[in-house]
């Protein structure tokens, strides 16, 4: 991220400026005046997007909700509870997917040893994983495990 230009000084500043209701440009004119910083009319408009300001209106900042869509995905918080969330949430997708795989019968060879044929098959690593485990009705997990262990042999 980058360095921030609008302090808390400066943000101060805005919010008394909106409720005066100054227009972007003029509050953009007032701040290189009084505190001596340059900042855009986009740099502004984004502050009051952010903190959900509208010209006119009171200064009122977005309340975020953790552990929600809302706060991880939207104002992208990563506390505990929202990386929490998203953690759950991201494993019941992978496992709704792993079963709906089971139920078309797309994994057929799910828990079978692996054969030599498909070894020399997930050792050609032209081909794109998710390729190899369409072709051999494997999961991209298992045929990323077995890249690895491949690999491991070779270099022991």
């Amino acid at each position: 991220m980058g360095k921030r230009l609008i302090t808390a000084e400066v943000s101060a500043r805005i919010r008394t400026l909106v409720k005066e209701g100054k227009s972007d440009a003029q509050i953009a004119a007032v701040l290189a005046d009084e505190v001596g910083i340059l900042v855009g009319t986009n740099a502004i408009s984004q502050h009051r997007l952010r903190y959900g300001i509208e010209p006119g209106s009171a200064y009122r900042k977005v309340v975020v909700r953790h552990g929600t869509a809302s706060g991880y995905v939207i104002h992208k918080c990563g506390c505990e509870e929202c990386t929490r969330w998203n953690s759950d949430r991201m494993r019941k997708y992978v496992a709704r997917l792993a079963e709906e795989d089971r139920r078309s019968g797309k994994i057929e060879r799910s828990g079978r040893p692996w054969e030599d044929w498909e070894d020399r098959i997930v050792a050609d690593r032209s081909r794109p994983v998710r390729e190899i485990a369409r072709m051999l009705h494997r999961t991209q997990a298992a045929v990323r495990l077995r890249r690895d262990q491949l690999k491991s042999l070779t270099n022991a």
